[in-house]
């Protein structure tokens, strides 16, 4: 199965950094390969349509009692730290979407 755990990292990453990119993204759950990636996109979505900032704090808090199970705040900090620049949500959203379609075809 191809996966490109970095690229669901950055996507992540850049969305905590920054819930403003969340209005480029064209992603769903089921383009994270990631179990835990999925939660956490599923907790930002979430936050997204029902209109609320996305921030680390809201997306601890919609995670709730799942959020040990992805690694804890701990984790979605280490994602958004670890994004350089939001310059790159792009190019990172599209690795994403080559490696689900990569495995639907």
């Amino acid at each position: 199965m191809i996966h490109n755990h970095e690229a669901e990292q950055s996507v992540l990453g850049a969305i905590l950094l920054d819930g403003i990119v969340m209005e480029k993204s064209n992603l769903k759950v089921e383009f994270f390969r990631s179990h835990g990636h999925q939660k956490i996109f599923a907790a930002i979505e979430k936050i997204h349509l029902c209109g609320e900032p996305i921030t680390l704090v809201t997306v601890t808090k919609e995670l709730g009692k799942a959020l040990h199970t992805i690694g804890g705040v701990r984790y979605l900090s280490e994602l958004a730290d670890s994004v350089p620049t939001l310059e790159t949500f792009e190019q990172q959203q599209r690795l994403v979407f080559e490696a689900f379609f990569s495995v639907v075809k």
